[in-house]
């Protein structure tokens, strides 16, 4: 295994970065989900390798980094679009939301036996019609409550710069996804740092969106209502583009704090996806790969 030491921007500086992937998988893990839907689109890459390439990504970062507590290989692979060229960005949901066919645990050994959800939460359905391809759940720590996830129900998630050192949470099973170059972008949310403690201790772009803005959340004024669901990527064209497709509807219940009217309806914004992102600038300075 190779060791790279991390430059002064990671939190984790001056310390030995391990790698938990194969060698050949390094260069594809290191694209954001909107160069790789270009790449999809020109016929650099095809939708089937580039998910079949995630899976086994997936596979050789769990045994590592215990990130993930579903990874669905046959549904993955069957939901594949007949036309290789079709953009494909697969991505994982938090076990933290519904997703149809899959159990939520909320990271808790009483959720043990959850059956599978029958419907897709309002933002992990909005986030699958991104042209991006859930292929599993990551890790939470008990019902989201802590900075670390390490839940009783599932064990210690690990950081992929450092296997000793956590990933933060309660996202970090995403955060690992991501800055292990398995997936590209992930489902996370925040209610009080669950997305920005595991971006800053993985070198990831991430950020709470204000209450009320984004789908799926009841009220912008619910005090009890604090999380707010959003993305962690590796570029922060990802988690812009992410940002203006996911914005709640004209009808949501809520106006976003800050903002003189709600936001416009998402099916209105169905072109805001990593498919149809052509015009994008290349991600600024992008953060270096874990080797």
């Amino acid at each position: 295994m190779a060791v790279l030491n991390i430059n002064r921007r990671h939190l984790l500086a001056g310390a030995a970065a391990v790698t938990v992937l194969p060698a050949g998988a390094l260069a594809a893990g290191a694209e954001d989900a909107t160069g790789l839907a270009q790449r999809i689109r020109s016929g650099d890459a095809s939708a089937r390798e580039t998910v079949l390439t995630a899976l086994d990504r997936a596979d050789a970062a769990q045994a590592e980094l215990n990130f993930a507590i579903l990874i669905d290989r046959p549904r993955s692979l069957a939901s594949l679009p007949k036309d290789d060229r079709q953009p494909v960005i697969p991505t994982f949901i938090k076990d933290l939301n519904d997703y149809k066919g899959w159990p939520t645990r909320n990271g808790s050994r009483a959720f043990a036996a959850a059956p599978p959800a029958t419907t897709n939460e309002a933002f992990v359905g909005a986030l699958a019609q991104m042209n991006t391809l859930p292929i599993g759940k990551t890790a939470t720590p008990e019902f989201g409550l802590m900075c670390v996830t390490e839940p009783l129900a599932n064990g210690v998630t690990r950081n992929p710069w450092n296997p000793n050192f956590s990933p933060g949470g309660s996202s970090g099973g995403s955060a690992a996804a991501v800055a292990a170059g398995v997936v590209p972008i992930a489902h996370a949310n925040d209610g009080g740092g669950s997305i920005r403690i595991p971006a800053a201790l993985c070198g990831l772009f991430g950020f709470k969106p204000s209450r009320g803005r984004m789908v799926g959340q009841k009220r912008a004024d619910d005090a009890a209502d604090i999380a707010v669901d959003h993305v962690l990527t590796r570029s922060v064209r990802d988690a812009a583009l992410a940002m203006a497709a996911l914005q709640a509807p004209n009808d949501n219940t809520g106006v976003p704090m800050g903002w003189a009217t709600p936001c416009r309806a998402w099916p209105a914004r169905r072109g805001n996806d990593f498919a149809s992102a052509s015009s994008l600038p290349p991600p600024m300075a992008p953060f270096p790969m874990p080797r």
